[in-house]
């Protein structure tokens, strides 16, 4: 909340907020202190191309880590050899109203899931925020937060600037009034929606939200942490498993390292 109100209260129109800005990133701020104390010529001046765009700098899994795991608890499960495929299947049961458990590529670094290790689902009905904090065991007065393409954000959002990025989920803006009943799950008491804006350096997510888009006219989905209350974030095929085995989520779609195969299975 804070973060956004920076683009509203002061003149500050050009502002980086490093997606691990939490416990998780203290390494990364004592590093930075340290160098500031040591270093005679520590630099303050960044350029846009310097800053940290990502943070899917965790572990990936090929077939062969998951398709064991997969035949271990005895499941169901469907191979997609075409990415095109999936990612139309899987966008057709995001319009259906299906929830689904998102894995894929490298895990986030970071206390946000960014499109990698995900809950998804549609951004309306209202009653799609309960039936996801129903899985995730929390209470209903929590909001969730949203993945948008970025070339829309400025059509839904209060946002500073046309194609405004937002990559981290670490700004919160206002919806816009004729957008609030069409993102009526993300839409938080105050008329406000924690964002992550999506591009095409965002790989298959980016290609997910896009087909969604295409088929409702919607460029977001809702997006949570792929983990039940109490939980840290799901980073193994296993504890993905586990956590949609033991909730009411549709479907759990695993794509494997290198975007080759694809396995989608329901329950």
């Amino acid at each position: 909340m804070a973060n956004g109100k920076i683009y509203q209260k002061t003149p500050f129109k050009n502002v980086y907020v490093f997606g691990a800005s939490g416990d998780s990133g203290g390494a990364v701020g004592a590093a930075l202190f340290v160098y500031y104390q040591i270093s005679k010529n520590a630099k303050t001046n960044f350029s846009n191309k310097e800053l940290v765009k990502t943070l899917y700098l965790g572990s990936e899994y090929s077939n062969e880590k998951i398709e064991p795991i997969l035949k271990d608890y005895k499941l169901n499960y469907k191979r997609y050899k075409n990415q095109d495929e999936l990612i139309n299947k899987t966008a057709q049961l995001l319009f259906q109203g299906k929830i689904i458990g998102w894995f894929q590529g490298k895990c986030e670094f970071g206390p946000r899931a960014l499109g990698n290790r995900s809950i998804l689902c549609r951004p309306n009905p209202r009653s799609m925020k309960t039936k996801v904090n129903l899985i995730k065991k929390r209470e209903q007065f929590r909001p969730f937060a949203g993945s948008i393409l970025q070339e829309k954000v400025d059509e839904y959002f209060e946002v500073p600037e046309k194609n405004h990025w937002s990559p981290f989920m670490t700004f919160c803006f206002l919806v816009k009034n004729d957008k609030r009943k069409e993102l009526a799950a993300i839409v938080h008491a105050d008329g406000t929606c924690r964002i992550q804006t999506v591009n095409k350096e965002n790989g298959l997510y980016y290609k997910l939200i896009k087909r969604f888009y295409e088929i409702t006219g919607i460029p977001c989905l809702l997006n949570t942490s792929f983990n039940l209350k109490g939980e840290p974030i799901v980073e193994n095929p296993k504890q993905a498993i586990e956590d949609f085995l033991k909730t009411k989520m549709d479907y759990l779609v695993l794509v494997r390292k290198n975007i080759l195969i694809h396995l989608l299975w329901e329950k």
